[in-house]
């Protein structure tokens, strides 16, 4: 019996043994030990051996198997900001030792992005969620161009079991610091309905997005929609009928314009965001990169939105007065497709010519 009960303890040893480094698991044994070798050691032997530097590298021993994991831009790093890339190609990579010398033993593609800019941060780990391993990590997207007025927050798990990428995206308006560094991003999560069939993975990386401090917190005040901070959403409520001239197809004449005057300044503190600025003695007017027309009102004393757009590509806009209270104001892209605005009434019109 003693013989019986030692072989059946063996075999349930083995079972629950876990194979992880050659991407299998099993749930019975947490597959994370310690390590011989430091993270500075894995990315040195990272650079020697793939001949690139790393975005991040992690040491696991799995079964008694040390694992170097990194992600890398296949390119290399973008000038002196090792984690901040134009149009990138990540890279995943597994390093093994065999015959007590680093090689390569696995190399799978994980995103890959054209007029991007993308910036990693420091969050890097392996997650075990429903007994399959995953490498979690965190990254930013934004458009390229001079002046970034969307971000994206990817909260990200890439499987090491079938190497596929799943990312909770928060993307918004983004929120400088004084040096004009990214302090906060404001805006929602975007895909969330793509978690349906993953709820475990949706509950890991809500749990990461909840204790993230670029992810914006909504307060009182952002519920106030008198608030001169929301003029955008105040403006977009009032004008919600209002079309984007791109998906008109006829001319518009004297419609009505909703709007709000405001005693606080809503015209951006920064100069390098406005894109154009015209005035005359009644009105001052601002054209911001690629995003809104904004107003002030000489004789009411106050300012106000004139018109809220913002995206990447084909919404920016030049402006002029053609009379003393019409505003003219004509997409770059397009010369074709001018707005005209009767500030003293507050109508506007859409021209397609």
């Amino acid at each position: 019996m003693r013989k019986l009960y030692l072989l059946l303890r063996t075999i349930a040893l083995v079972s629950v043994t876990i194979q992880w480094c050659n991407g299998q698991t099993t749930n019975k044994q947490d597959p994370q030990a310690t390590t011989t070798i430091s993270k500075e050691t894995a990315i040195s032997v990272f650079k020697d051996l793939i001949r690139i530097e790393p975005i991040n590298c992690i040491v696991k021993t799995i079964n008694n198997k040390e694992c170097i994991i990194c992600l890398a831009n296949k390119n290399g790093v973008d000038g002196k900001d090792k984690m901040f890339y134009s149009n990138p190609e990540i890279l995943y990579y597994k390093l093994t030792k065999f015959a007590n010398s680093w090689r390569i033993e696995t190399q799978k593609p994980v995103l890959k992005e054209e007029f991007i800019y993308c910036e990693f941060y420091k969050a890097f780990e392996v997650a075990i969620i429903k007994n399959k391993p995953y490498l979690y990590f965190l990254y930013d997207t934004s458009p390229m161009g001079n002046m970034i007025e969307y971000y994206n927050l990817n909260f990200a798990l890439f499987s090491l079991t079938d190497f596929q990428l799943t990312t909770l995206d928060y993307g918004g308006d983004p929120i400088y610091d004084d040096k004009l560094k990214l302090k906060q991003i404001k805006g929602d999560f975007k895909n969330l309905d793509k978690f349906n069939d993953k709820p475990e993975l949706l509950s890991f990386l809500e749990g990461k997005a909840s204790k993230c401090p670029l992810v914006y917190r909504a307060t009182n005040s952002d519920l106030d929609m008198n608030s001169s901070a929301n003029y955008e959403k105040k403006w977009e409520i009032d004008n919600s009928k209002i079309k984007s001239v791109w998906d008109n197809k006829n001319n518009i004449y004297d419609e009505p314009l909703r709007t709000t005057y405001y005693e606080k300044n809503i015209f951006p503190s920064d100069q390098g965001f406005i894109n154009g600025r015209v005035e005359n003695n009644k009105y001052i007017v601002v054209s911001l990169f690629r995003n809104n027309i904004l107003g002030y009102d000489r004789v009411k004393k106050k300012y106000f939105p004139i018109w809220v757009e913002s995206c990447t590509h084909g919404c920016n806009k030049t402006i002029s007065f053609v009379k003393e209270t019409i505003l003219q104001i004509t997409y770059s892209e397009a010369d074709n497709q001018k707005i005209f605005v009767d500030l003293s009434k507050m109508t506007y019109s859409i021209i397609l010519k």
